[in-house]
């Protein structure tokens, strides 16, 4: 076995991919019919304490360690105010492609009547919490802080962004949602891999269920601006073929202009902190004129790395794992995979 630690996150993952798909068969054969109960079972349990505590147990050895790998770690108000508008603009992106993705799968015959949508006559804040609060936090903590950034901090960055991104996609143990969650999946770890934070990621996950809560019941109670998402799909879907193409140009425009602010912002941040712990680190005073050229030039080095110019760098910095350290890798995919494909055949039957 060549990285024990990544053949440990591999079978966290696994486990936790195991425990969801069992939830979810005895949910759908009503051994457990309290929605609440299964999903703090997925949420809570599955994907957040299971993943810290096995994390902190056979990894790090150290609880506060595991949430600093995680990705606990705050954010300036800008960066905050980004990721608020990445959330808003992803989930009109979201719904674009996840209408194209469902009309494929209606023209092969499947239909969604069979997916659990939202209960518009429950408790709007008990749907805010399992539905956006929940989802936000516990899902991204197993894919985007155990699985993404616990990959990264053994060197293999781009290895976690690809498969979290296709995992998280398949956790969803549904067809309808694998693809366009599995794309949101790959914008938000770079967001994560941009910022060394996984409050981002949280925050644009939160936003993107939220919006869909708020405009599910804006409909129901006319709430302000709930047509809004009504709006924008009919000018996307509308006939007008130049208007379309507006519309959906301007969304990617504007979710890469939130991108470039982000990157710059994070990027002078970053840079800002190396110079002022080098500053209070270094005693000029106490060097002869060598030492002190020599520091100099090590100064110089460390702030060129952490410029405001560097790029996202998706290097896997070690050598290729064996298969024996991806086993339970391919255990999760293939599950996955099987129980969404399932999904797939019930919806055509």
């Amino acid at each position: 076995m060549q990285n024990k630690k990544i053949f440990i996150i591999n079978l966290i993952y696994y486990l936790c991919m195991l425990s969801v798909a069992l939830i979810f068969v005895l949910g759908y054969f009503d051994i457990i019919t309290n929605s609440y109960l299964s999903t703090f079972l997925i949420q809570g349990i599955v994907m957040f304490a299971i993943p810290i505590l096995l994390y902190s147990r056979f990894v790090t050895k150290n609880i506060k360690q595991t949430f600093s790998d995680f990705g606990f770690k705050k954010i300036s108000l800008v960066v905050l105010l980004c990721s608020i508008g990445l959330g808003f603009v992803l989930f009109f992106i979201n719904n674009y492609v996840a209408d194209i993705f469902y009309t494929i799968l209606s023209i092969l015959g499947y239909d969604n009547s069979i997916n659990v949508n939202l209960n518009v006559n429950s408790h709007i804040g008990i749907e805010f919490l399992l539905t956006a609060i929940a989802p936000g936090i516990c899902e991204e903590v197993l894919h985007r802080g155990m699985f993404m950034r616990g990959c990264q901090k053994q060197g293999y960055t781009r290895y976690g962004l690809l498969f979290s991104s296709l995992l998280f996609g398949l956790m969803h143990l549904n067809v309808q949602q694998f693809f366009y969650a599995m794309i949101l999946g790959g914008l938000m770890g770079i967001v994560v891999i941009i910022s060394d934070s996984i409050y981002p990621a949280m925050i644009i996950h939160f936003m993107n269920n939220a919006l869909s809560i708020y405009f599910s019941y804006g409909i129901k109670y006319n709430w302000p601006f709930a047509d809004f998402k009504y709006n924008i799909e009919t000018m996307i879907f509308s006939t007008n073929i130049l208007l379309s193409i507006a519309i959906i140009c301007g969304l990617i425009m504007l979710l890469l202009a939130l991108y470039k602010i982000l990157i710059q912002t994070i990027a002078r941040d970053k840079h800002k902190r190396t110079a002022l712990q080098l500053a209070k680190d270094l005693k000029m005073e106490e060097m002869n004129y060598i030492e002190m050229q020599n520091k100099l030039d090590e100064i110089e080095v460390v702030l060129e790395q952490t410029s405001p110019k560097s790029t996202l760098n998706l290097t896997n910095s070690n050598p290729p794992l064996m298969f024996v350290d991806k086993i339970f890798l391919y255990s999760s995919i293939v599950l996955g995979a099987l129980i969404t494909i399932c999904s797939f055949i019930w919806g055509i039957l």
